[in-house]
């Protein structure tokens, strides 16, 4: 019998993870072509708790 081959799967390219009260993501970019390494991207932002004086002002005015 032959074994059944599995499509391969569709490589990540990043990640999103809590970091207390931040969220942080980070993102492959390639490889920089003079040194050939792996170019990740960072950043992070807070996160927005409902009810925070902030958080209701861009409600009021989104709407």
């Amino acid at each position: 019998m032959t074994a059944v081959e599995e499509p391969p799967k569709p490589r990540q390219r990043g990640s999103i993870r809590r970091m207390r009260d931040r969220f942080q993501v980070r993102v492959s970019a390639g490889e920089d072509p003079s040194t050939g390494e792996r170019i990740i991207l960072t950043d992070s932002m807070p996160i927005e708790l409902p009810g925070n004086a902030r958080s209701e002002r861009g409600g009021a005015e989104g709407g």
